[in-house]
């Protein structure tokens, strides 16, 4: 659940440049597009490849009791 959520924070912050479209000019839209993606994807990558392992670890665990 904690990665899943995580994930989902990341993507509402990867999302968080579209109010920045009431305010600002055309270049800082596209400057935070830009930075929003650089910034928040490399957390959504891990988060999703720590859900693959903790979920292979809980397998093997439960399947070894």
């Amino acid at each position: 659940k904690e990665t899943r959520r995580a994930e989902i924070a990341h993507w509402l912050m990867t999302a968080g440049w579209i109010v920045t479209t009431l305010f600002n000019p055309l270049w800082a839209i596209i400057f935070n597009i830009i930075f929003a993606h650089i910034v928040n994807f490399p957390c959504l990558i891990i988060q999703r490849y720590n859900r693959i392992r903790l979920i292979n670890v809980l397998n093997k665990k439960l399947g070894s009791s």
